[in-house]
Protein backbone atom coordinates (compact mmCIF):
# COMPACT_ATOMS: atom_id res chain seq x y z
CA UNK A 1 0.00 0.00 0.00
CA UNK A 2 1.09 3.57 -0.59
CA UNK A 3 2.10 5.15 2.70
CA UNK A 4 3.23 8.67 1.96
CA UNK A 5 2.44 11.59 -0.27
CA UNK A 6 5.98 11.40 -1.64
CA UNK A 7 5.29 7.86 -2.87
CA UNK A 8 2.08 8.99 -4.54
CA UNK A 9 3.89 11.85 -6.26
CA UNK A 10 6.71 9.55 -7.38
CA UNK A 11 4.28 7.00 -8.83
CA UNK A 12 2.27 9.70 -10.59
CA UNK A 13 5.39 11.21 -12.15
CA UNK A 14 6.57 7.78 -13.31
CA UNK A 15 3.19 7.06 -14.91
CA UNK A 16 3.08 10.52 -16.48
CA UNK A 17 6.52 9.97 -18.03
CA UNK A 18 5.49 6.62 -19.53
CA UNK A 19 2.26 8.04 -20.96
CA UNK A 20 4.08 11.06 -22.42
CA UNK A 21 6.66 8.84 -24.13
CA UNK A 22 3.95 6.58 -25.56
CA UNK A 23 2.01 9.55 -26.90
CA UNK A 24 5.10 11.17 -28.40
CA UNK A 25 6.07 7.96 -30.15
CA UNK A 26 2.65 6.87 -31.35
CA UNK A 27 -0.24 9.32 -31.16
CA UNK A 28 1.50 12.55 -32.16
CA UNK A 29 2.94 11.15 -35.43
CA UNK A 30 -0.46 9.64 -36.27
CA UNK A 31 -2.15 12.98 -35.57
CA UNK A 32 0.35 14.92 -37.68
CA UNK A 33 -0.19 12.62 -40.66
CA UNK A 34 -3.99 12.58 -40.32
CA UNK A 35 -5.68 13.87 -43.53
CA UNK A 36 -8.11 16.07 -41.57
CA UNK A 37 -5.23 17.75 -39.74
CA UNK A 38 -3.28 18.15 -42.99
CA UNK A 39 -6.30 19.84 -44.60
CA UNK A 40 -6.67 22.28 -41.71
CA UNK A 41 -2.96 22.99 -41.82
CA UNK A 42 -3.14 23.86 -45.52
CA UNK A 43 -6.11 26.20 -45.00
CA UNK A 44 -4.73 28.05 -41.96
CA UNK A 45 -3.23 31.53 -42.36
CA UNK A 46 -0.06 31.42 -40.29
CA UNK A 47 0.67 35.04 -41.15
CA UNK A 48 -1.69 36.23 -38.43
CA UNK A 49 -0.20 34.10 -35.65
CA UNK A 50 1.87 35.94 -33.09
CA UNK A 51 1.12 39.43 -34.31
CA UNK A 52 0.39 41.60 -31.35
CA UNK A 53 0.29 45.33 -30.79
CA UNK A 54 3.28 47.31 -32.00
CA UNK A 55 5.66 48.32 -29.23
CA UNK A 56 7.28 51.68 -29.37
Amino acid sequence: MIDTLEEVIFLFEEAQDVVFKLMAGDLVPKFLSNPKYQQQLRSYDFGVVGKGPERG
